[in-house]
């Protein structure tokens, strides 16, 4: 059995791939029984690369999630 390795906000840039953030999207979509991760205003494959990849934009990301509440 593979162990995976724990990923934390400061390293996860440096891990991760968009072909492995892309397999992710997969994952979920089918556990929420959704037909696509990208689908009229929805593309929750550039969301997720962008959160993941770039610094910059998961500090928007979070300051506008934060500003909802």
């Amino acid at each position: 059995m593979r162990i995976k390795e724990k990923l934390t906000a400061n390293i996860v840039h440096e891990k991760l791939s968009s072909p492995t953030i892309e397999d992710g999207v997969r994952a979920f979509i089918e556990e929420v029984n959704m037909q696509s991760g990208s689908a009229g205003s929805i593309d929750l494959y550039t969301l997720l690369k962008s959160y993941l990849l770039d610094k910059n934009k998961r500090t928007e990301i979070n300051r506008i999630v934060k500003n909802m509440n």
